[in-house]
């Protein structure tokens, strides 16, 4: 397939906001925007907002603080795209539901006296 002769462009909201429509915790939440940014920012040239083909975090119908632009050669804005777009919410969505069945069944072995407090908490970082 021929590569459109236009450039890719790449919406990302703001760091503030950028954890709570990713939903994930902000301490995570920002330190992975950073990443995000950081990586954006070596493949791609900022730009002026303008329509995104990709907006990670960024609703058309509401405010979107801070929100930046980035403009990429087609090829590659659509690997970022299939990267970080919806595989990207998919995947810390599934982490989530992961870590909450782990901490959820030691919360159960703790309160059932089959682990000792230490125990729970060594469990519980590994």
């Amino acid at each position: 397939m021929e590569m459109p002769d236009t450039k890719f462009i790449i919406a990302v909201v703001g760091k503030k906001l950028f954890p709570a429509r990713m939903h994930i915790d902000s301490i995570v939440g920002e330190f992975l925007y950073e990443q995000l940014i950081l990586a954006l920012e070596g493949w791609g040239e900022e730009i002026t907002p303008r329509n995104a083909h990709t907006r990670l975090g960024v609703y058309l119908d509401s405010r979107n603080d801070d929100s930046r632009y980035f403009e990429f050669d087609w090829e590659v804005g659509e690997k970022i795209d299939r990267a970080f777009g919806h595989s990207y919410y998919k995947a810390f969505a599934e982490y989530s539901k992961r870590e909450r069945v782990k901490g959820t069944d030691l919360l159960h072995q703790l309160a059932s006296g089959e682990l000792s407090t230490s125990d729970f908490d060594d469990k519980l970082q590994k």
